[in-house]
């Protein structure tokens, strides 16, 4: 997989689902000042892997006040939970239709919380990378593949 197609990828799918415009860029601090949102689903079945996004609060809040098409006052927890998810399961499909053949799909799970987020992602991927959405919020974007036998 090159990383330039997935890059591409992603940053088509979130504009097409968001409304919001991706930058890559070097930095690797995520929202410190408030709690993250990660999302991930998993590819099973000829192939295997995953894909994870983590997000600050306050962008996932802005990503569901744009989904849902309303006000961020009016946003309810579970908004933002359904739409986080969403957004990772659009680019997990996406991912699959090219990178992960026959494999299906978990349903997203999503957690959120601080520092101890950052410790579900693997450290093996083969993909990952750090965005600026709308040069304001960070996102740190992962695909990884598992090989294995039986």
């Amino acid at each position: 997989m090159e990383n330039t197609v997935i890059e591409h990828l992603v940053k088509t799918i979130w504009f097409d689902t968001t409304g919001l415009r991706l930058s890559p860029t070097e930095s690797v601090t995520l929202a410190a000042d408030s709690d993250l949102y990660l999302a991930t689903v998993v590819f099973f079945g000829s192939q295997h892997g995953s894909l994870s996004i983590i997000a600050g609060a306050g962008l996932a809040d802005q990503i569901a006040s744009r989904m849902f098409q309303a006000p961020l006052e009016s946003i309810s927890c579970d908004d933002v939970h359904d739409s986080f998810g969403e957004l990772a399961n659009v680019l997990a499909g996406n991912l699959k239709s090219d990178f992960f053949g026959t494999a299906d799909l978990s349903r997203p799970v999503i957690m959120e919380g601080r520092d101890s987020l950052t410790g579900a992602l693997a450290i093996d991927a083969i993909f990952q990378k750090v965005f600026v959405c709308e040069n304001r919020e960070l996102v740190l974007v992962q695909v990884c593949q598992v090989e294995y036998s039986l």
